[in-house]
């Protein structure tokens, strides 16, 4: 009977390629049917089924899916080949293809001894929004206590749960047992730190340093600083020139009277150095001024989680008659 019945089979999805041609790519879907059946002679059963599926995505029908669930069942996937069978049968009876419909439903009967079932079960009350990954397909709570076909083989199940932490659970499915999972209790995920001040400020973990945070006022304060030994760095320049200058002073002026008597050019030279040592003078002022402030600026910003103000700082070196300083004006 069983030799009859695949006799039968085989001689009805023998005439499968009349049928292509009538839509989709039809050249395309016959090239694959024709090298699927080429693989499936050499038993190259996987590469023989992914030819077999896109000649049915391309020209779908019922000769062609008998094809593929044979090709399934000959490769070990029984509970895939279960199904394709399956899918073939309503197809064949609303285009009357009624010898198709019954091999497809003989080889389904045939198959179902032969399934691997998996019972998924939980035990506790399953979180919301359970879902339970298998083969890329996704299982909700609805299908806990099911029976259901799943290939022979190795199998990784992947729960997750919304505001749950996903766990795997590993199984082997041998053909014709039923193999029963309790699914295993999924950890909370931890609740989300609290809002704090500071874009982007987390907390550390317990026993770390907590950031720092380097705001706009501790950029002031180094802006500062740095404008602070220029004007120091120019101090020192004129202070050189000036030295250099009085050099020449003395060697061009009799300074040995109560009264300094130089030439023209012991003239020129003194005066330079009175104009070279007083814009020294005031380089180093304003220079140790604007040190200080960068410094104080700086050292009085907020650290730890603190909110970053918008920090203004503007100095301006003061020269007047008996005044020499820098003015510093900010907004925090």
């Amino acid at each position: 009977m069983k030799a009859l019945s695949l006799s039968l089979f085989c001689a009805l999805v023998a005439v499968s390629s009349a049928a292509f041609g009538q839509g989709g790519d039809g050249a395309a879907a016959e090239a694959l049917f024709q090298e699927a059946e080429r693989l499936m002679t050499a038993k190259r059963y996987d590469e023989a089924c992914a030819k077999f599926e896109e000649s049915n995505r391309i020209d779908p029908g019922v000769g062609v899916l008998l094809h593929l669930a044979d090709c399934h069942e000959k490769a070990g996937r029984l509970a895939t080949a279960w199904a394709t069978f399956q899918l073939a049968i309503p197809p064949a009876r609303k285009g009357g293809q009624i010898d198709r419909a019954e091999v497809a439903a003989k080889r389904v009967a045939a198959l179902a001894p032969r399934l691997p079932k998996l019972v998924l079960k939980s035990g506790s009350a399953p979180p919301p929004g359970l879902v339970v990954e298998r083969s890329g397909s996704e299982l909700s709570s609805a299908s806990l206590g099911v029976p259901l076909p799943i290939d022979p083989g190795r199998h990784v199940l992947t729960v997750r749960a919304p505001g749950y932490e996903a766990a795997t659970v590993e199984l082997v499915a041998e053909e014709g047992k039923t193999i029963e999972v309790v699914l295993p209790a999924l950890a909370k995920k931890p609740e989300p730190a609290p809002e704090q001040r500071g874009a982007g400020a987390v907390p550390p973990p317990d026993g770390a340093s907590p950031a720092v945070e380097w705001g706009g006022q501790h950029t002031a304060g180094i802006v500062l600083a740095a404008a602070g030994l220029v004007g120091v760095g120019v101090g020192a320049g004129f202070g050189a020139k000036t030295l250099a200058d009085w050099g020449e002073v003395e060697d061009r002026c009799d300074t040995s009277g109560p009264t300094i008597v130089c030439d023209a050019e012991g003239a020129e030279r003194a005066d330079a150095a009175a104009t070279s040592g007083w814009v020294s003078t005031a380089a180093f002022a304003a220079g140790g001024a604007l040190l200080a402030t960068g410094a104080i600026v700086f050292f009085t910003a907020p650290w730890l989680g603190a909110e970053e103000s918008d920090v203004r700082v503007t100095a301006l070196p003061v020269f007047g008659a008996g005044e020499l300083g820098v003015l510093v004006h900010g907004t925090y």
